[in-house]
């Protein structure tokens, strides 16, 4: 049996031991040293996504072959690319601006308000599921078509500044591109890239912290604290970004864990606020109330600190595994669900992506990451839908010709 890394399973081994491994390079001062409980939990997590993972391998799996796709992108396809950009255009009209080009031009502005309530959040799910399919589509054809139609998605991400999605998206691609045609050359190569991407979204992130004078000469080194073996070892300082940004969540979440109180009597909102998409729990959870479950920071700058230390704030080491028994479980629905439908490729890349990001944000309740996988559902029941009326039929036109 072929063990695929490739899956949402994969993914999270991939980052946890990543992570964890980059942590104990000891480069920021910054840094607490990892508690044996939180050693624990990820030695218990990797470890059941490692068995995890061999179940996902050995599950049978039968995709309909393709029709009118094998030739590329159809109408039907530039329709729905068309749609997608005609509502980003009336939302920008609704709005009143465009937020990268707001961005460019030094306007002051809260992304919260950009976009239509609600339709805004069904049409992130629309495009950036059918972004991530198209992808699918040109590694199961070759058709280059596709890949302009997912690159035409992601410039609709850069348009309105959803960098979560972005990062989702490419992410994605990746793991399709390992799926397709894994190899350790390749994967090296596909690392380096992550790298590269990594490094220019937390570059284009913080900006603003160039424009403060304490932080003109070498910032993220003032910003990370870079300790003394980082600054002997020769590496560029560009490296530190990719660094920094990889780890500080887990230093983060250490912190949290290891020193902060844990409100147990805020453990339902936490429920609540960890574990319901945001564009459901907003309405749900006082806003003034979030102050529970914010977790500690190394420092001001660095503010991501995984899913998991703002469930640790509400719920203590209850929380954390329940986020990852939450994504083991969301994912097998998935993976079973899925396993004889032609979204199954990009639902599968989606989740992959997310299992990789809960090491920096909760994925799992994040809009702009699952509003795809709603839409995918969605259109998995329809297709199934489709296939049972189709199959009534051939029954009835041959129970009339018998």
């Amino acid at each position: 049996m072929k063990i695929d890394l490739a899956n949402p399973f994969g993914a999270y081994v991939m980052a946890s031991v990543g992570i964890t491994l980059l942590y104990t390079l000891g480069f920021s001062d910054l840094y607490p040293v990892l508690s044996l409980e939180m050693i624990t939990f990820l030695i218990i997590t990797a470890g059941t996504s490692l068995v995890l993972m061999v179940f996902y391998s050995a599950l049978p799996v039968q995709r309909p072959a393709l029709g009118s796709e094998a030739q590329g992108p159809g109408r039907r396809d530039l329709v729905i690319f068309s749609a997608i950009a005609a509502c980003f255009a009336l939302e920008f009209a609704y709005s009143g601006f465009v937020p990268l080009v707001a961005l460019a031009s030094g306007a002051v502005f809260d992304y919260r308000e950009f976009g239509i309530p609600t339709f805004h959040v069904v049409l992130l799910g629309v495009s950036f599921f059918y972004t991530v399919y198209w992808a699918s589509l040109y590694f199961e054809t070759g058709r280059r078509g596709f890949i302009f139609l997912f690159f035409g998605g992601i410039l609709f991400g850069l348009l309105i500044m959803n960098r979560g999605a972005i990062i989702i998206s490419l992410l994605a691609l990746l793991f399709m591109y390992f799926s397709n045609r894994f190899s350790l050359g390749k994967a090296m190569r596909a690392l380096v890239i992550m790298g590269a991407v990594v490094w220019l979204f937390g570059f284009i992130g913080n900006l603003r912290f160039l424009t403060q004078e304490v932080f003109q000469e070498d910032p993220i080194l003032k910003i990370g604290s870079a300790s003394a073996s980082f600054t002997e070892s020769g590496l560029p300082n560009e490296f530190f970004w990719v660094y920094l940004y990889a780890t500080s969540p887990l230093a983060n979440f250490e912190l949290t864990a290891s020193t902060m109180s844990v409100s147990y009597n805020s453990f339902m909102e936490g429920m609540v606020v960890n574990l319901v998409p945001d564009f459901i729990s907003k309405h749900v959870v006082d806003s003034a109330a979030e102050e529970f479950v914010r977790p500690l920071l190394i420092t001001p700058q660095l503010t991501v600190s995984t899913a998991f230390a703002p469930a640790y704030a509400t719920m203590g080491w209850c929380g954390p595994y329940l986020i990852y028994l939450y994504f083991a479980a969301y994912t097998l629905f998935l993976v079973v669900f899925t396993r004889n439908s032609r979204y199954r490729p990009a639902l599968i890349a989606w989740m992959s992506a997310q299992g990789a990001l809960l090491f920096f944000d909760n994925m799992l309740v994040f809009s702009g990451a699952v509003g795809p996988i709603f839409i995918g559902i969605f259109l998995v029941c329809k297709e199934r839908l489709q296939r049972n009326r189709a199959a009534r039929n051939t029954l009835l036109v041959e129970g009339r010709a018998g």
